[in-house]
């Protein structure tokens, strides 16, 4: 990224600039075709999805290449950074983690600029992989690089934020992210009026917005959200057709010295952009019961994710997640357990091990969908095998949360009220504690924890809760139908 000088005073013309693009964020819905009414084309692309293969067989070359006899750091970091990439290109989230961490910690650049960038790659991988705390302190420390030896370089702080920001609102330190985003807001204010906004502009409000939508979601705020999500994906798009048709645009697994790669050369840095927000816009679509056009974003971002990465990647087994998540909630419980299956064979196919945050989000997905299909016996030895699978790693079992609502009721169905009621009651209390006490989720939560001590023979007790849940949950019930937001899959929990 270039360096980008601030000034106090600016001109009328970049301020002119400025309002000109903020006014044009203002971004109109999307115009949706419905999707197909099953998955029988999501299976077919599966079978036959190939990445492209140029990337494929550069990162393969790249793979098979021995590591230098050499003592030169700016040699190794080259390699390893280089490497990382490769894997990634391939969907070996570990390896490329593994490759990234010594070209940030063990070979470091003495170019500050290459130096910041591994730890922005870093933290990437690292949140790829679910170690939020360690991608937080691989930005923490690109930040500090920037700060001390680039202070020029304001706009750099945008890309930093934005993945502070997410990363905090996803391990739930709200207050953390409030603080990364005023901080985000700030900044771009001051952006706005500065010289480099002619030309790193959109790419700083894509940043910003992107930030906003994520933060805006993780607080419940569906439409605000919505909005920002909208903004950042048009901007995303356009800056991708720009950088590809970019004749200055680098290739970042080309052999030789290292080059400098940033928004405005590499549209690699976009693609996994934009299958993020898509999927990020799909939740909260999700969220507002507007099914059809959550299941359009989850298609968007599962077929430029496999046209750019192949079915083994983790784009494409999030995307996956995704879907199988809004055709169960379309009450479409067969294609969901079709979907489910299939991200699962994606983390196997991209190198997931048994104990990788990767393989805990397939099982929770395929367990829910098999619940959702009334495969309760089934659905409950998935989810133990999740729950294995996360004690097996001391940082995933201190960071995942295991419990959830699906896993209660397959254990509810199947006689298992003992520790269904164990459950349910620690999901009462991070419920509460996210949703407030007259919520229709802790409602429902109250609901299940009212079923399993029917189940243990406790008749008062479960009455008593279910006096408190049911006015809350007939007047959500109530509430959609009158809007007609309701889901298939929430009348089945009702």
């Amino acid at each position: 990224m270039g360096v980008f000088w601030l000034f106090a005073t600016p001109s009328l013309t970049l301020v002119s600039h400025a309002q000109t693009l903020t006014k044009e964020l203002e971004v109109e819905i999307e115009k949706i075709k419905a999707p197909p009414r099953d998955i029988k084309d999501i299976l077919r692309v599966l079978e036959q999805a190939k990445p492209d293969q140029e990337t494929v067989d550069k990162s393969k070359a790249i793979i098979a290449m021995p590591v230098p006899q050499t003592e030169d750091k700016e040699e190794l970091n080259n390699f390893y950074q280089r490497r990382s990439r490769a894997y990634q290109n391939i969907g070996k989230i570990n390896l490329a983690i593994a490759d990234a961490t010594k070209a940030a910690y063990e070979f470091p650049s003495s170019n500050p600029r290459y130096r910041a960038a591994d730890f922005i790659n870093l933290g990437v991988l690292e949140g790829l992989g679910g170690r939020n705390t360690n991608a937080i302190k691989a930005y923490q420390e690109a930040k500090k690089i920037q700060l001390s030896a680039l202070p020029n370089q304001t706009g750099f702080q945008i890309t930093t934020n934005r993945l502070i920001v997410t990363s905090y609102a996803f391990s739930g330190n709200f207050e953390a992210a409030k603080e990364a985003l005023d901080s985000m807001e700030a900044l771009i204010f001051t952006l706005r009026r500065s010289r480099g906004y002619f030309d790193y502009g959109s790419i700083w409000e894509s940043g910003y917005e992107s930030a906003r939508g994520i933060f805006f979601s993780s607080q419940g705020k569906w439409v605000e959200s919505e909005r920002a999500l909208r903004r950042a994906i048009r901007l995303l798009e356009e800056n991708y057709k720009k950088v590809k048709a970019n004749p200055q645009r680098i290739d970042t697994l080309a052999l030789g010295p290292r080059q400098n790669a940033d928004a405005a050369n590499n549209p690699d840095i976009y693609i996994t952009q934009i299958t993020n927000r898509e999927l990020n816009l799909a939740f909260v679509l999700l969220q507002q019961r507007r099914l059809i056009d959550a299941e359009y974003y989850a298609r968007k971002s599962l077929q430029l994710s496999l046209d750019s990465f192949g079915r083994g990647s983790t784009d494409v087994g999030r995307a996956l997640l995704m879907l199988a998540r809004i055709v169960n909630e379309q009450g479409r419980p067969k294609e969901g357990v079709l979907l489910a299956e299939a991200a699962q064979r994606s983390a196997l196919e991209g190198g997931a091990t048994n104990d990788s945050i990767v393989m805990a989000q397939s099982r929770r997905a395929l367990g829910t969908a098999l619940v959702v299909d009334g495969q309760y016996g089934k659905a409950d030895q998935v989810f133990q095998e999740m729950l294995a699978g996360i004690q097996a790693d001391p940082d995933l079992a201190k960071n995942f949360v295991s419990e959830d609502l699906d896993w209660v009721m397959a254990m509810l169905k199947v006689g298992k009220f003992q520790p269904a009621e164990q459950m349910v009651k620690s999901l009462l209390v991070k419920t509460e504690r996210a949703s407030g006490k007259s919520s229709p989720r802790l409602a429902i939560v109250r609901a299940f924890e009212a079923s399993a001590l029917q189940g243990l023979n406790k008749p008062e007790e479960a009455n008593s809760l279910y006096k408190l849940s049911i006015p809350i949950l007939v007047d959500q019930s109530r509430n959609d139908a009158e809007n007609d937001s309701s889901s298939i899959r929430q009348e089945q929990r009702l």
